[in-house]
């Protein structure tokens, strides 16, 4: 790649509050970056992670971080097309969807960094890179790099879970505990589910019966059952 790739991207110039240290900006992409290894990603979609928000504020500077360096590009996930691979790039090809797993690949506790994927062009180590059904709507891609593992690691990698167990969690109408309630009715898992008071609805059971919920109660129901 001989020629500078210049890219929009939102640019973390401090800690503090995100609206106020982050600024929309052009960046050259550096022609350096790419080898025979490396892949050119255009960007299509990135959430607003509240682990984004988390680290921009200096909830985790102690912790070793790429954002320990400023200015710097945010961004934990996100999904992307391939617009060019390296001579020995074989896993991934031109218009594939992909999210990068680097941040599950180089984490461990301690340690916390983003992938900065809020820009609309980088180029990065292909083996970061997996490519995933190009049926999935962006939205859903988009959020696959976090939540979804988590979810997994929380039903695999701690108690033995046989079909037909049950599983109790709070916050089920989080993001977590939303896909936690669809890998359980994968799995043959019943669930209990509980909700926030405030955050009882009948159109809120009604979603979360229609993605597998068993049983759903708010604090108050559940507190009445168990007293």
């Amino acid at each position: 790649m001989q020629t500078t790739l210049w890219s929009k991207c939102i640019q973390i110039e401090k800690f503090g509050e995100p609206n106020e240290v982050s600024i929309l900006c052009t960046i050259p992409i550096d022609p350096r970056k790419w080898n025979e290894n490396a892949a050119l990603i255009r960007w299509i979609a990135s959430p607003i992670n509240l682990l984004d928000l988390n680290i921009i504020k200096g909830k985790y500077k102690k912790i070793n971080t790429n954002l320990n360096k400023f200015p710097c590009i945010g961004g934990t996930e996100g999904v992307g097309l391939v617009e060019r691979v390296g001579s020995n790039v074989h896993h991934l090809c031109v218009g594939d969807l992909v999210i990068n797993i680097n941040y599950w690949l180089n984490n461990n506790q301690n340690e916390i960094e983003l992938n900065q994927i809020w820009t609309e062009w980088d180029i990065i180590p292909s083996n970061s890179l997996f490519s995933i059904d190009k049926k999935i709507n962006l939205v859903s891609a988009a959020t696959l790099g976090i939540t979804p593992p988590i979810a997994w690691t929380l039903l695999n990698d701690f108690v033995k879970l046989e079909k037909g167990d049950w599983i109790i969690q709070n916050a089920a109408n989080s993001d977590i505990g939303i896909t936690i309630i669809q890998l359980a009715k994968a799995f043959g898992y019943f669930t209990l589910n509980l909700i926030e008071d405030k955050q009882d609805s009948t159109s809120l059971r009604n979603e979360l019966y229609s993605l597998g919920a068993t049983k759903i109660f708010n604090e108050k129901e559940f507190c009445n059952k168990i007293t």
